[in-house]
């Protein structure tokens, strides 16, 4: 069962890498050059910056002036489930590296299970946050694609762009998070989707490798029958 828990271990560490490249690569949303005459530069949105290619390899990038205020709601909330699950995803390697068999900074068994299984729960918790942020997000960006121009909402349905009753401020700044001809998915959305994938099989993994640490602490401690086995010294009477 160790083996499975240093599995569950492994798959936390690459989901805390993968969840640390998403949070602040510049692809969440790419704009759509099929079809277009003028391909020789491509923008992209990421959480804090947009970016523009140019076909010459150069990149220009210019980060958001704000982080909360006339932003788009699911933009805001794609920030904050993301940088909990990184949060959280931290603390659970941390934990669950302190779990392994291996590691003797914490002596007594049982108390290596617990830690392992709520590390395994928080692990779970942050895949389900990352899969929530960017399927919120990705959803928007489809919606907003399937609309004439690309831009015809603002804020996942929290209002129109421009409309009656917004902040003209906020409309003009706005704008920045809208693609001129659209926007598609970035590498980052089918990223955090396969990264939510790992880490649901990593918490599972971890969990299910944390119950078995009681049992091999008894056999290796020979507390444990072992079906009637006994490697060490016999004792007087048993030569008799």
């Amino acid at each position: 069962m160790s083996q499975i828990l240093n599995i569950g271990t492994i798959c936390c560490f690459l989901f805390c890498g993968l969840t640390l490249f998403i949070l602040f690569d510049v692809q969440w949303q790419r704009e759509n050059v099929a079809g277009n005459v003028r391909e020789n530069r491509m923008e992209t949105i990421g959480l804090w910056q947009r970016c523009q290619y140019l076909s010459s390899g150069n990149r220009d990038c210019d980060y958001f002036d704000n982080l909360l205020i006339c932003v788009p709601g699911y933009w805001v909330a794609a920030r904050v489930f993301v940088i909990f699950a990184t949060i959280a995803a931290i603390v659970s390697l941390a934990m669950s590296t302190a779990g392994l068999s291996c590691v003797n900074c914490i002596a007594d068994p049982n108390t290596k299970t617990k830690i392992t299984r709520i590390a395994a729960i928080l692990f779970a918790v942050a895949a389900l946050c990352l899969g929530v942020g960017v399927t919120w997000f990705s959803a928007v960006v489809y919606r907003n694609f399937s609309m004439v121009g690309g831009t015809g909402f603002y804020g996942g349905g929290l209002g129109t762009m421009g409309g009656m009753g917004m902040n003209p401020q906020c409309a003009t700044t706005a704008s920045e998070y809208f693609l001129s001809r659209g926007g598609v998915f970035g590498r980052d959305a089918w990223l955090g989707w396969i990264n939510t994938i790992i880490g649901i099989i990593g918490a599972v993994l971890m969990f299910c490798g944390s119950s078995g640490n009681d049992e091999d602490d008894m056999y290796n401690d020979g507390t444990m029958n072992n079906n009637g086995y006994n490697y060490g010294k016999p004792s007087a009477g048993e030569y008799l």
